[in-house]
């Protein structure tokens, strides 16, 4: 929808198709006048920031990927016919800038799939001052782009990956470049020493078998336009060798077997003299609505990280009510971790590999040789796996995530004129701080949900220029779209107000001028701030005609209530999260706009969101899901439908009766949620599958293994290929299928997610 249009008064309304009322999300922060773009210069093809070609010698170095961007040329292209949405559209001296920047805005997408682009004198040379109606077209002159090969900096990739080595040089071309990868620290091969990669073809495009490269320490090249960038895949070419950089990187090392046999337990060594007894531990039982920050909060000189390691809480978004934990008053931990949080053992510490590139060439007069990437200890290169999930953005990822979006170098924040956040928080500084907190409170903590919230809030906030709509009036003024996730309508302003205890319903500028509160409204909308019909427990897409109908994908309902004003409030909401796992972009955006508001926008953000966070390649939360939806129940059983993403392997499950429990011992099945798996071996089920999560611990033993009925489980997952009343066949078939997927696909950040559908 046209920005500009929709601040008519007579734009069709946006509406929630599942409850029929206006949706208090469907608004665009364009809504009236845009602020002109400011033109940047087109980065010429390998720029880096000492691209100086009349400079002699070696210039830069660095790690790179190749890209295929679209330059543009002079070339004239067809015409583009532009064509207005609603009538009445009137064009004057003093708003034909400000339209005419909408008006590229909402071109450029549909131009770039034609490989053609507009610049604003195009459009001004088209756009008279009259009034346009839905069935004006403008026809403006385009020009035509280029692909253009580019190789892009990096600051890491995984092991294996297929990369480039790329170095930047003047008055040298015709010289050989001669170039070494060495290793920072002994981990690999030894403390700078040179790390073998294999060679790949630069003729080839298509994937190389490793077998067929050659394995090299020394890269030599001939200079041609001034670089070189050459071609590698960062792994060595023996599989024996692999294996063990793997092994090395992930901190295993030989263990040695436990063993009860011929062992005495020693009792450890006290001063009986002196003994005092230790204080007791200080201990909290979670109630509705805490998060481990607001659990902090209560005691003085404990952080949520304390609590969270303390209680060996792997996702510090998965507390539940009624779970006890541990805090760590003056340091007090005790020996065991708090009920059902404990694990079987310590993981080993994952090592990172750290790079530099030493660089050598023959010039006419003089030898070159010079060092790159070791400067400080942020310049290397990593190998490994620099996963965005359960960690905080560094001010740098941050500058290059808002750099990418907006195609330009050192991208300010917030600096549209109707924005009063304070100097101070305008800083790419304070911004990552703020930002990576609400990650952590509202369980944004996967790599696809902050690409799937990032697309979704640089969006709506106009490219993070404002935290206010543009447009201030309206029929839902003065509760216009503010924040970076522009909260809107009374409602919302409402329910915002009493999960915060804050009274933004009459203070709601303080979401438009202040930084965290901008922020933290955004999270909490993308948690829990969705509202939806209150009834029932499960959320599908609405069936119709709209381009998110889907008769495929359920999330779970949940049901807030509030009291605003002594008045009691309840509605339906979903965690976009969950959607967000699903990699569901138009249902995501269809949710928090109402309608297809700048959608084709959005699902660019996330493509280049993704190409940015080298995703699903450095993710270590992209492997095997199993989905398991409970559907039938009986006194005695519960059977559910199973199925695995990218695999034809399906059937059922049969666990024990309800309700969910997460205490061992009742014969009865686990709640619903998200469960990591990992291989069992013990001493009577070898070789199968166990789920846990913070709810369920590893140590219970829940896995899926063969087995037809309740009596066969105490709380496992029985597979099958068909199903009666209590009863499923071809178990052990089934099971074998499922580990067949699982060996294939690998058993790293597998997980089996259960949800509830019952016929």
């Amino acid at each position: 929808m046209d920005p500009f249009e929709q601040a008519s008064e007579d734009v069709a309304e946006e509406t929630n198709f599942e409850t029929n009322e206006q949706d208090p999300q469907a608004t665009e922060t364009e809504t009236a006048e845009a602020e002109p773009a400011v033109e940047q210069e087109t980065p010429t093809m390998n720029s880096t920031a000492a691209n100086d070609a009349s400079t002699d010698g070696i210039i830069d170095a660095y790690f790179a990927k190749k890209v295929i961007e679209k330059v543009k040329t002079d070339n004239p292209g067809n015409p583009y016919p532009y064509q207005f949405n609603y009538d009445g559209n009137v064009i004057t001296d003093a708003n034909k800038p400000n339209i005419a920047q909408i008006i590229l805005t909402n071109s450029a997408s549909d131009l770039e799939t034609r490989n053609e682009y507009i610049e604003l004198p195009d459009i001004l040379g088209v756009l008279e001052n009259t009034t346009y109606d839905s069935d004006d077209v403008l026809q403006i002159p385009t020009r035509t782009l280029e692909d253009q090969e580019k190789f892009e900096k990096i600051d890491s990739s995984a092991l294996e990956s297929d990369i480039y080595i790329f170095a930047k040089t003047g008055n040298l071309d015709g010289k050989e470049i001669t170039i070494t990868i060495l290793e920072k620290e002994e981990l690999l091969v030894g403390s700078d020493a040179p790390l073998p990669v294999l060679l790949r073809d630069h003729e080839v495009e298509e994937s190389q078998a490793s077998e067929d490269l050659q394995e090299v320490t020394e890269l030599v090249e001939t200079i041609d336009e001034s670089y070189v960038a050459i071609p590698i895949r960062l792994r060595p070419s023996d599989d024996e060798d692999l294996e063990e950089w793997k092994n090395m990187m992930a901190g295993e090392l030989e263990e040695e077997e436990d063993s009860d046999e011929g062992s005495e337990e020693q009792e450890p060594e006290t001063d009986t003299e002196n003994d005092v007894p230790p204080p007791e531990p200080v201990t909290y039982t979670v109630q509705n609505g805490d998060i481990l920050s607001i659990i902090a909060g209560n005691y003085p000189g404990v952080s949520w990280q304390d609590i969270q390691a303390a209680n060996n809480i792997t996702n510090p978004t998965q507390i539940q009510p009624g779970q006890i934990l541990i805090i760590p008053v003056n340091g007090v931990v005790p020996a065991t971790n708090a009920e059902g949080n404990g694990t079987e053992g310590e993981e080993a510490e994952r090592q990172t590999v750290f790079l530099w590139l030493k660089v050598a060439a023959e010039g006419d007069e003089e030898s070159h040789e010079e060092e790159f990437l070791n400067e400080n200890d942020e310049a290397y290169f990593e190998i490994g796996n620099k996963c965005s999930c359960d960690r905080g953005f560094t001010v740098s990822e941050m500058q290059t995530i808002i750099d990418t979006l907006r195609d330009e170098e050192n991208a300010t924040l917030f600096t549209a004129g109707n924005c009063d956040i304070p100097e101070v928080d305008k800083t790419m500084e304070r911004f990552t701080e703020v930002l990576n907190e609400i990650f952590e409170t509202y369980g944004i903590t996967k790599c696809i949900r902050k690409i799937h919230f990032l697309a979704q809030v640089y969006h709506e906030s106009d490219r993070l220029r404002t935290t206010e709509e543009y447009s201030t009036t309206g029929r839902y003024a003065p509760y216009i779209g503010r924040g970076i996730m522009q909260l809107t309508w009374e409602v919302g302003y409402k329910a915002y107000s009493s999960f915060t205890g804050e009274d933004f319903v009459t203070n709601y500028e303080d979401i438009r001028n202040d930084l965290r509160n901008a922020l933290d409204s955004a999270g909490w909308y993308w948690r829990q701030g969705k509202q939806l019909n209150a009834s029932g427990t499960t959320w599908s897409p609405p069936n119709g005609s709209t381009y998110v109908s889907r008769d495929d994908l359920s999330y779970t309902r949940t049901i807030i209530e509030y009291t605003y004003e002594e008045v009691a409030q309840s509605y339906g909401t979903v965690n976009l999260s969950d959607i967000a796992d699903d990699d569901e972009g138009d249902l995501i955006s269809w949710l928090v706009n109402g309608g297809s508001n700048g959608r084709q926008e959005r699902l660019d953000f996330i493509d280049d969101l993704k190409e940015v966070f080298q995703y699903p390649e450095l993710c270590v939360n992209t492997g095997l899901v199993i989905r398991l939806v409970r559907k039938w129940e009986t006194e005695n059983s519960t059977i559910g439908e199973f199925t695995i993403d990218n695999s034809d392997v399906s059937g059922y499950m049969l666990e024990e009766k309800g309700p969910d429990t997460t205490q061992s011992g009742l014969e009865q099945r686990v709640p619903t949620g998200t469960y990591d798996l990992e291989w069992h071996n013990g001493t009577r089920f070898q070789g199968v599958l166990k789920l846990s999560n913070i709810e369920v611990s590893a140590a219970r033993a829940i896995l899926i293994h063969g087995g037809n009925t309740a009596g066969d489980t105490e709380g496992c997952l029985l597979p099958g290929s068909t199903r009666d009343t209590d009863f499923v066949g071809g178990s052990q078939a089934t099971l074998s299928e499922i580990h067949e997927v699982v060996e294939e696909k690998g058993i790293d950040g597998a997980q089996i997610i259960i949800t509830e559908d019952y016929e």
